[in-house]
């Protein structure tokens, strides 16, 4: 495990500025839905999926659920955000994103759901490492960029067949590295010394 995935980072949670929790790189976090093409919540219960999975929650218990969270991405790496359904499949989702500049959808890598009404692992499993692995089941990967602020929603466009509601997870991973713009002047700055060396040496 890398030592950033040991670090506490601050979710705020953004329809509750009042309210932050620390999230950790590396965990899965739990949110569900009770309509189709309306937006998800954060969960209000942490539990261990059956195959082991740790999943938290991302709603303060007793308080009002959550409909989006605002992600605050150190300068260095960008991070990785995946969804995957659970339980059933033929659930998607659109991801938005709002770096203060107005709502986007957000374009990553995204797959399935394959075959409807299928079970992650032959049941209808609510650990999100068993259903990441299942192919028939939406899994989505999104790219937060280094040293950004991102205020995430997500909404269920599709849901299971025969269902208006169930339960996914999310989780934060780093990224590729993102050099600093003072190691950027450095580069350019080794880059114009090598060529005007080559042409001093050829004068």
């Amino acid at each position: 495990m890398k030592f950033f995935s040991k670090v506490l980072i601050g979710l705020c949670l953004a329809s509750l500025p009042a309210f932050c929790a620390p999230i950790t790189l590396d965990t899965w976090y739990g949110f569900y839905w009770n309509q189709t093409g309306g937006s998800v919540y954060g969960s209000e219960n942490t539990y261990t999926g059956d195959a082991g999975t740790p999943v938290l929650a991302t709603s303060p218990v007793g308080g009002p659920d959550v409909s989006s969270w605002t992600i605050v991405v150190p300068t260095g790496n960008n991070w990785i955000l995946t969804v995957t359904d659970m339980h059933t499949s033929g659930d998607t989702f659109n991801i938005f994103d709002d770096t203060g500049s107005g709502s986007t959808l957000l374009s990553g890598t995204v797959t399935g759901p394959g075959t409807l009404g299928a079970a992650c692992d032959g049941t209808l499993s609510d650990d999100p490492v068993i259903c990441l692995a299942n192919s028939n089941f939406y899994h989505g990967s999104f790219i937060l960029n280094a040293g950004t602020t991102n205020t995430i929603t997500i909404f269920d466009v599709l849901s299971a067949p025969q269902t208006f509601n169930g339960s996914a997870a999310f989780e934060f991973t780093q990224g590729a590295a993102v050099p600093e713009p003072a190691t950027l002047s450095l580069m350019g700055l080794g880059l114009v010394g090598l060529l005007l060396g080559r042409r001093a040496k050829r004068v």
